[in-house]
């Protein structure tokens, strides 16, 4: 805390047994002297306090840089700095940009020398009348050592904690050479963490979102290069599912992730989270509802995806979690590994987590896939499970002729309800299914492995805010 003190104008308590005293203030000319330095030395301790070495009195807010103007001379570009002045009071000190500025005599020798900064006043030109007839310069203007004479802004001497030093060189002749000995510049305090929380705080713990190149991970968080700090996951690089534990990943996204339910209709009216269900040694039989069909049905369709059940999804019973071995969509069974309390229980999924531990999630590898949002009216996207591409079903429109005119490949026949008709496989002799064909409006139809919409690719990743 400042401890200088300042000019008492605003409280009782001046002059004992006047209440209130301000008929009988009085003050010196010092009393404003005390109060300049209490304001500069007051911002002072601000940005010390805030900055990345607190201890340091002479800190270079910016600029200030000393290079070789050739011919024996030097350059300063503007700056700032906090330091101090001649009596040692705290001061914000300028400096504007000086070019070919001449070294004392004989000092490119080759020399160690240092460019210093130390805060100065200079009169002002405005004037007033003294009531005893004189007249006198009332104002003074910040100025810094070395403007009235530009010798003054080089020592040869190391100044160590007594001014700012923009720089040290030598000149030997008129061959510069910098050297090291800048006062540290101002850096906002790495171990406060405001510009690490500005970044954990910039998306939502779980957000999902695209770039255009692989940035890399990183959760350790460097002020020099705080562009290089990415709290987050890479979900196009997962090889089929990676286990997300901690010092690795931190304790917050864990826990997001062993938190999240399978829901049906998230977030709408019509939401359920939880079924009543029964529970038989192993096998978990479901309701015959809209919501538990949905669940199960896209849950084996994310098993699909997944291609096994080992290391996969885990539904919870009565308070523990239980690794799925087979999801039967006729009879609703959920087969688990273990064998919950039997009976009638309430069964929630929790799709990350990992039967066993309670310190640990799952996440899965979603390569070549799109973001779909949930809650569609038929339930087929589940927020949090995958599902492969899906062609609209249809039906193909046929031609065909109802008289026996010309040679068997000519001919199709078809009766009440296709009654009677021969159904050809493609590869059979005779009945060769076509390629995809034009209708002579949109184009000729583009065919590939899966079906998906026009699409760019990105690296897909997942926000998991700091460690």
């Amino acid at each position: 805390m400042n401890t200088t003190p300042f000019t008492n104008t605003t409280r009782d308590g001046q002059v004992p047994g006047v209440n209130p005293d301000a008929t009988t203030d009085y003050f010196l000319v010092t009393d404003y002297n005390q109060d300049k330095n209490y304001l500069h030395s007051k911002i002072i301790d601000a940005l010390k306090l805030i900055s990345s070495s607190p201890s340091e009195n002479f800190q270079i807010l910016y600029g200030g840089i000393v290079s070789d103007s050739g011919d024996g001379k030097i350059d300063i570009s503007e700056g700032a700095a906090f330091g101090k002045d001649e009596d040692g009071n705290f001061r914000i000190i300028q400096i504007p940009q000086l070019t070919n500025i001449s070294l004392p005599n004989d000092w490119n020798d080759d020399r160690q020398i240092w460019v210093i900064g130390k805060f100065s006043a200079k009169l002002g030109s405005a004037s007033r009348q003294h009531f005893n007839g004189t007249e006198y310069i009332y104002q003074l203007l910040d100025s810094y050592t070395g403007e009235q004479n530009t010798n003054d802004l080089f020592v040869e001497s190391d100044p160590s904690d007594t001014a700012v030093v923009w720089g040290s060189f030598q000149m030997d002749g008129s061959s510069f050479t910098p050297l090291t000995g800048r006062s540290s510049e101002w850096k906002i305090n790495s171990t406060d963490s405001n510009r690490k929380e500005a970044i954990d705080y910039s998306k939502q713990i779980g957000e999902l979102f695209d770039l255009d190149h692989k940035k890399p991970i990183n959760f350790s968080f460097d002020p020099e290069s705080p562009r290089s700090y990415f709290p987050a996951i890479r979900l196009s690089s997962i090889d089929v599912e990676e286990v997300i534990s901690s010092p690795t990943y931190p304790s917050a996204f864990i826990e997001h992730l062993r938190n999240q339910k399978l829901e049906y209709l998230s977030g709408e009216s019509g939401e359920v989270s939880s079924w009543s269900v029964t529970v038989s040694g192993s096998n978990i039989t479901f309701p015959n509802s809209i919501s538990s069909i949905a669940i199960l049905t896209a849950l084996a369709e994310d098993e699909t995806i997944h291609g096994t059940y080992t290391n996969w999804r885990t539904v919870n019973i009565n308070g523990t979690d239980y690794s799925i071995t087979n999801i039967n969509l006729v009879t609703r069974i959920v087969t688990v590994s273990g064998s919950p309390a039997s009976g009638s229980q309430t069964a929630i999924f929790y799709p990350h987590r990992i039967a066993g531990s309670s310190t640990t999630a799952r996440e899965f590898e979603v390569s070549g896939m799109t973001t779909i949002a949930a809650n569609d009216p038929d339930g087929y996207f589940i927020l949090g499970l995958r599902t492969r591409g899906f062609m609209q079903g249809h039906w193909h429109n046929t031609y065909y002729c109802n008289n026996s005119t010309g040679g068997a490949l000519n001919r199709m026949y078809g009766s009440n309800n296709y009654t009677g008709a021969t159904i050809f496989d493609k590869n059979e002799a005779n009945g060769e299914i076509g390629s995809p064909a034009t209708d002579g409006t949109n184009g000729t139809p583009l065919t590939r492995k899966v079906t998906h919409g026009p699409a760019v690719s990105g690296h897909k990743y997942k926000w998991c805010g700091g460690l």
